[in-house]
């Protein structure tokens, strides 16, 4: 179960592979109904990381409930008095190792014929947000990036159909305002009058 949660906590939240072999249970926190996580060992730490606190999915939230209900009964079972969200091979002390995610990954792709990597994980946390229209300044800071630039040029960019929409959407709203012309400055049809060398003024319809 374990194993599951893990991939699911990722693609859920973002959160890099050191991010969340170092998450503890009291980082999590429900807010009317949102489900954040607070991310206390970003890339970059004691550097040029900064600490941040990350929406969960609510996908995440049915499967990670049971997860927590089985977590708390294993540590109970075992004496263990480890805060770490995900155990690792020694619970006793504490978190997973790096080859242990990974490990974790490898299994639960090979079990669903799903290729899973934890950083395509972060990456389609990235690009359903902005899919579900979150600005893409909004997702950079959440995914704990330094510029929109890394956002979009490495993790989720706006897709070239939903572009397209909002321009539409904004060129409908300028179509409802006030016109600053009266059609009557216009030619009909936007015609144009030219002078032809023989056969005298001649319309032209710009199409």
């Amino acid at each position: 179960m374990v194993r599951y949660a893990t991939v699911i906590f990722a693609i859920c939240s973002g959160l890099r592979s050191k991010e969340l072999r170092f998450c503890n249970v009291n980082d999590i926190h429900i807010n009317e109904g949102t489900w954040t996580v607070d991310v206390l060992h970003p890339k970059g730490e004691g550097k040029y990381g900064e600490e941040r606190e990350a929406p969960i999915h609510p996908d995440a939230y049915p499967f990670l409930t049971r997860y927590f209900v089985a977590r708390a009964k294993h540590v109970r079972e075992i004496g263990a008095t480890t805060r770490a969200l995900f155990l690792g091979a020694v619970p006793t002390d504490g978190y997973l190792a790096s080859n242990t995610t990974r490990m974790y990954a490898d299994k639960v792709s090979k079990e669903t014929g799903i290729d899973v990597d934890l950083r395509k994980c972060r990456r389609t946390y990235g690009q359903r947000l902005v899919d579900a229209e979150v600005p893409i300044s909004v997702v950079s800071v959440v995914m704990g990036h330094l510029s929109t630039r890394t956002t979009e040029q490495h993790y989720a960019r706006v897709k070239h159909a939903v572009a397209v929409k909002e321009v539409a959407k904004t060129f409908e709203r300028l179509e409802e305002a006030p016109k600053e012309y009266e059609d009557s400055q216009m030619s009909k049809g936007f015609e144009s009058v030219s002078v032809a060398p023989s056969d005298g003024p001649k319309a032209v319809g710009i199409p």
